[in-house]
C-alpha cells in the first residue's frame, strides 16, 4: 500500500507512518508549549522573573544613585554651594522683613503669607501627630 506525497512521489507504509509519528511529535509539542503558555502558574513565574528583573535593575540603580549622591555629598565645593545659597537667602530674608516693617506692601504680603503657610505647617503636623496616637 503507497499512498502519493504533495510532490507527486509515492511514500511507503512505513514512510507514511513514520511521517505521521513526526506530525504527532510535532503536534504533541505545540500543545505542550501552548498548555505552558496559558497555564496560570508559568505566567506567575514569568511574571515573577520580570518583577525580579526590575527590581534588580531598580536597585542597582539606587545604588549607583546613591553612591553618586554621597560622593557629591563629601565634595567640598557642594557644602561651599549650599552654604552661599543659604546665606543668600538668609540676606534675602531680612531684607524683606526689614521692607515689611517700613511698610512696603509687596514684602508685607510676603511676610504674612510666609507667617500663614508657618502657622498651617505647624496646624497640620500637630494634626498629623495627634492622629498617630489615636
Amino acid at each position: 500500500m503507497s499512498a502519493s506525497a504533495a510532490d507527486g512521489e509515492r511514500l511507503t507504509a512505513a514512510e507514511l507512518e513514520e511521517r505521521l509519528v513526526r506530525q504527532r511529535e510535532e503536534l504533541a509539542n505545540s500543545v505542550d508549549e501552548l498548555a505552558a503558555r496559558v497555564d496560570p502558574r508559568t505566567q506567575a513565574r514569568e511574571a515573577g522573573a520580570q518583577v525580579a528583573d526590575r527590581l534588580g535593575s531598580t536597585a542597582e540603580d539606587l545604588r549607583r544613585r546613591a553612591a553618586d549622591l554621597s560622593s557629591r555629598a563629601q565634595d567640598p565645593s557642594t557644602y561651599d554651594a549650599l552654604r552661599e545659597r543659604a546665606r543668600g537667602l538668609s540676606e534675602r530674608a531680612r531684607r524683606t522683613v526689614r521692607d515689611a516693617q517700613e511698610g512696603d506692601p509687596e514684602s508685607m504680603r510676603a511676610v504674612a503669607v510666609t507667617a500663614g503657610a508657618a502657622v498651617a505647617a505647624l496646624v497640620l503636623g500637630g494634626l498629623i501627630s495627634s492622629r498617630g496616637r489615636d
